[in-house]
Order: structure tokens, then C-alpha cells, then sequence
């Protein structure tokens, strides 16, 4: 072998690249495969979370649709009149008369067409709308009551000359007359015996 032969030799050698030992190898195994146990828990408790969260939301769609679905329910419905008119003698005792005529106008045109088109029996419709008629009775003397409250409280001249809110009569012609106090006590017995016409109403469609 001449030299310029053992030269390329050399250049050759000091061009390898030494392998690593066993023991360096073994510890970039151990390593490696100990990232990929720990990336294991890690996914399984991501895709955990993932359908704990789908089935939450599950669970929530279904509650609600069935809230509806009972809500819908034309018995139901009337039991969410009753309930609104059960906050008509707070009303009154509040003096938010306007809100208190809205409360009572519930029992009007709608709920007749709530009974008539609710598919309940024939007997249990005819029986329900003659106690409407006796519930609107019920509740007259309250809306009137509600109603002559609120043209009282307009201003001064608009009803008979009354004064208005907060202004104090004074002698003399001409003057506003102190608006008058009505008892409270037959609106609220109205209220009342409204209430109790109006479960008769539900007894009678269930």
C-alpha cells in the first residue's frame, strides 16, 4: 500500500463518527419512552374531559326541552296564570295599579281561547268557561278599584279637579281637592275570590 493510499485511510477515519455507547443508548430509550408514558394519561384525561363535557351539555339540552315540553302543556299553561295572579294583591298593596290591571286583563279574551282550543274534554271546556265569566266578576271590583286609582294619580285638573301626587290643597276657589282614600279591603277580597275561581277552573281541565 503506498502513501498516498494510507492518507486516504486517514482522512477517512477522522471523517467517522463514533457510535454511541450501550449505556448512553439505553438512557435516551429510557428517556424517550418515559415521555410517551406520561403523554398517555395526559391524552386519555383530554378526551375524558372531552366527553364529560359533551355529555354535560347533553344533559342540559334535555333538561331544558323537557321544561319546555311541560311548559307547553295546556294545563300547565293555566297554572302559570294562576301563579301571575297570585302576585295581584302584592300589586295592590304596592299601589303599581298599572301592573296590577295587566295582571287581571290575564284572565281575559285569551284565556277563554286558551280552554276553548287546549283539546281538554268537552264537559271540563263548557264547565271551565262559565267559571270564567264568575272569575271576571270576581276580579271587577279590583280593576275597577285599580283603575280609579290611576286616573287619581294623573295631574292636577285631569280627573274632577284632584290635586296631584304630592301637592298639599289649599282653601280657596279654584283649588285641587285632596284625592280621596278608598278602602282597600274589596279589592283584595276580589283578588281573592278570584284566586279560588280560578282553581276551580284548573280542578274542573285536570
Amino acid at each position: 500500500m503506498d502513501a498516498r493510499q494510507l492518507s486516504d485511510l486517514g482522512v477517512v477515519a477522522a471523517l467517522r463518527v463514533p457510535s454511541q455507547p450501550p449505556a448512553a443508548q439505553q438512557s435516551r430509550r429510557s428517556v424517550l419512552g418515559a415521555i410517551a408514558a406520561l403523554s398517555v394519561p395526559a391524552a386519555a384525561h383530554a378526551e375524558t374531559s372531552r366527553e364529560k363535557i359533551k355529555a354535560d351539555m347533553y344533559a342540559k339540552v334535555k333538561v331544558r326541552e323537557e321544561a319546555d315540553r311541560l311548559a307547553a302543556m295546556p294545563i300547565n299553561k293555566l297554572k302559570a296564570l294562576r301563579a301571575t295572579l297570585v302576585t295581584a294583591p302584592e300589586l295592590l298593596e304596592s299601589e303599581d295599579f298599572g301592573e296590577l290591571r295587566e295582571t287581571i286583563g290575564l284572565s281575559g279574551l285569551g284565556l277563554s281561547k286558551l280552554l276553548k282550543t287546549s283539546g281538554f274534554s268537552s264537559a271540563a271546556t263548557q264547565k271551565s268557561l262559565e267559571l270564567v265569566v264568575q272569575l271576571r266578576k270576581d276580579l271587577l271590583v279590583a280593576d275597577q278599584y285599580a283603575y280609579t286609582a290611576q286616573m287619581s294619580n294623573l295631574p292636577t285638573g285631569a280627573l274632577s279637579g284632584y290635586c296631584a301626587p304630592g301637592v298639599v290643597p289649599r282653601d280657596g276657589p279654584g283649588s285641587c281637592k285632596p284625592v280621596p282614600t278608598a278602602d282597600k279591603a274589596p279589592a283584595l277580597a276580589s283578588l281573592k275570590a278570584g284566586l279560588a275561581t280560578f282553581d276551580e277552573i284548573i280542578k274542573a281541565c285536570s
